[in-house]
């Protein structure tokens, strides 16, 4: 999936939420933490476009493997449930952003260009997935996110006329 339409999602899943800016954030975060790094380290060295496979560099694959891995998220979040619950007895749902990217991701990138290592660093194995750029996929999931905002903007709206 695009890099917005993960912030998109995640603010449809947590709209809700007091802190909704994080879950946002986090629903950003993988590719954040591989991709935008990249991107901006192409637009010094080389420029923009569609990168070669060949030509990215192995730090951005070991990036972007840290970032989509269920299995490093899932022990970051136990870890940081625990030690928040411990300090101040609530959890940190916005949190849950990073592992909804990835769970999004594994059916929505092919194997051919940049599949989803969810299973980094124990398997190297890719979902056979449907590329997130395929022109009518990138337009319905565009239209269902407009849509849910949308919506949720009307019920917001309703619900404040209301008072």
């Amino acid at each position: 999936m695009d890099y917005f339409a993960h912030g998109a999602w995640a603010y449809i899943l947590f709209h809700r939420s007091r802190k909704v800016q994080y879950a946002v954030f986090f629903g950003m975060f993988p590719d954040t933490m591989s991709w935008l790094i990249y991107f901006f380290y192409r637009l010094f060295e080389s420029g923009v476009g569609r990168p070669d496979l060949q030509s990215i560099p192995d730090w951005v694959h070991t990036l972007y493997g840290i970032s989509h891995s269920l299995l490093i998220c899932l022990a970051v979040l136990s870890i940081t449930f625990f030690i928040f619950y411990k300090l101040k007895k609530q959890l940190p749902y916005f949190l849950l952003g990073w592992p909804l990217h990835i769970l999004i991701d594994i059916p929505t990138h092919a194997r051919d260009f940049l599949p989803t290592p969810f299973l980094w660093p124990l398997s190297d194995y890719a979902f056979p997935g449907m590329s997130w750029a395929t022109p009518w996929f990138l337009i319905l999931n565009w239209v269902v996110i407009l849509t849910l905002l949308g919506w949720i903007w009307w019920r917001r709206r309703k619900t404040t006329k209301a008072f």
